[in-house]
């Protein structure tokens, strides 16, 4: 549990959610995203609207690092215990579509949409990982 946790929870760099707000009650089928990150030392914040909250997420993100290029291959999630106190998992599979790099980010929490999110970040930290040892 310790490696998985260094591997997908714990990894913040170069990319790390410091603060996102979601509003899913924008009137018709977007959502909104407020979104604060830091990469490679650097703060931004970007608000961006989407097809749902990863959609938007990554359109924020693609604001500030126009040379992040991701796509979003494969998404899932579950609970971690029982009730309504659980906390969920959500596994975000990813694909920077110049290499072909394919890579899997994890999320935790207990609101699953922030859970998701945080998935975006491990996996754009495992994709960069995964660029920097094939140049």
């Amino acid at each position: 549990m310790a490696s998985f946790k260094k591997e997908y929870i714990d990894a913040k760099d170069p990319y790390q959610l410091i603060f996102v707000d979601i509003d899913d009650n924008t009137g018709d089928d977007d959502t909104h995203v407020a979104l604060d990150f830091s990469y490679r030392g650097e703060t931004f914040h970007s608000e961006a609207d989407g097809n749902g909250p990863i959609d938007a997420v990554k359109i924020a993100i693609k604001q500030c690092v126009p040379e992040m290029e991701f796509s979003v291959q494969d998404y899932s999630e579950h609970s971690l215990g029982v009730g309504s106190h659980a906390k969920a998992a959500a596994y975000i599979e990813m694909e920077d579509p110049r290499t072909g790099n394919h890579t899997f980010g994890v999320g935790i929490s207990s609101n699953i949409t922030r859970a998701s999110i945080r998935g975006i970040f491990s996996a754009m930290n495992r994709l960069v990982k995964l660029s920097q040892e094939y140049v």
